[in-house]
């Protein structure tokens, strides 16, 4: 006889009792479940993935001045022995969520101004601030803000200065 190398050979008899072929289906539809859930928890996260944002900045305060014109010049370019100048300070908040902040003004001579405010996440507080001088020359004027409600005798969360000459 001859025989092909195309054909098959015979499969081998079936040896295995009803035990192990229900062992095989249970093992088969236990694999089949946890694939599936696999699966189904793939497709969800891949969906919130793309659904909800995720914050991957790292969270921050801006803190700046500028004078009334919304300028980061000439802060107190028109200030005179009694006529105030004015300068808007500005909050941005980027922490992630609502924060409250407190902000203190000072000179050389002590506290000018203290505020306290909450700005939401994302948000922008402006606050004009009304500088009045006694006497002429160069003045330095300091804006610490901390955050929380209280104005604590440690280092501020953000610092600025401006400085100017005052004329008579």
């Amino acid at each position: 006889m001859r025989e092909s190398y195309l054909s098959r050979p015979e499969p081998p008899p079936q040896t295995g009792s009803k035990w192990s072929d229900a062992v095989n289906r249970t093992l088969e539809t236990g694999i089949r479940v946890v694939l599936g859930g696999l699966l189904v928890a793939a497709v969800v996260g891949a969906a919130l993935f793309v659904v909800l944002p995720i914050n991957t900045r790292e969270p921050y305060t801006a803190f700046y001045v500028v004078n009334e014109q919304g300028r980061p010049t000439g802060y107190l370019a028109n200030a005179s022995v009694g006529h105030p100048a004015t300068v808007v300070v500005g909050v941005e908040n980027h922490e992630h969520g609502r924060s409250a902040y407190t902000m203190v003004v000072s000179d050389a001579n002590g506290t000018i101004t203290t505020s306290t405010f909450t700005v939401a996440s994302g948000a922008t507080h402006r606050a004009n601030v009304t500088l009045s001088f006694d006497s002429p020359g160069r003045k330095r004027i300091a804006f610490a803000l901390y955050r929380g409600r209280k104005a604590s005798g440690g280092k501020p969360y953000r610092s600025l200065r401006v400085v100017g000459n005052v004329t008579t």
